[in-house]
């Protein structure tokens, strides 16, 4: 049957008032909303599902750093950062778990990202990585007395060589050149999981 050929009234049976004459107006070309028009990105985020529970903490931190990279890198090529990190779990129970992070300051940086989303713990189906809060990136400042100028992340030297990286991946693709990521990094990972539930 054709959506053009039913009434309004024959529509409110099956839908109610407001879904009947929204589709009405639709099904004939008469729209409230613009074709192509965009709105701001709220957020940006990468994940995937497992075909079986994964328990190799290998293979989970592996995944976490691809998925990281690729929001990372997809953040740089919008010139966006992020300011909240948002860790999606799903455990073999199929029991969704979300956990936030605020950074400091935004950043596109996949080591800060990396190190803010880290956690390992029980089997997972599902895993992603995502950050909100959107804005420019924004430099780091070293604090001299808290042992941060000896890390690299976010300062100009970084940033460079991930426009580098970012270049040889476009020249060759995502899996031509992986830079590594420490789970050692200053923040604290399993901190990270009882900061700022949201789910």
């Amino acid at each position: 049957m054709d959506l053009r050929g039913l009434s309004p009234t024959q529509l409110q049976a099956h839908l109610g008032s407001r879904a009947a004459i929204n589709l009405y107006q639709q099904a004939r070309g008469i729209a409230s909303c613009r074709v192509g028009e965009q709105t701001a990105r709220q957020s940006l985020s990468q994940e995937t599902t497992f075909g079986v529970d994964v328990t190799d903490p290998g293979v989970l931190r592996d995944t976490l750093r691809e998925l990281v990279a690729v929001v990372a890198a997809t953040a740089r090529q919008e010139g966006i950062a992020g300011c909240t990190v948002t860790l999606k779990l799903r455990f073999c129970g199929f029991e969704p778990h979300t956990r936030q992070r605020r950074l400091p300051r935004h950043s596109d940086d996949a080591r800060t990202l990396f190190a803010a989303g880290h956690w390992l713990g029980k089997p997972l189906r599902l895993i992603g990585l995502g950050i909100a809060d959107l804005g420019t990136p924004e430099p780091v400042q070293p604090d001299l007395f808290d042992g941060a100028a000896e890390r690299p992340a976010d300062s100009e030297r970084e940033r460079r060589l991930t426009v580098a990286v970012d270049r040889i991946h476009a020249r060759f693709g995502a899996g031509a050149l992986r830079r590594g990521l420490s789970v050692t990094d200053p923040v604290d990972a399993a901190h990270c999981l009882g900061e700022t539930p949201a789910g």
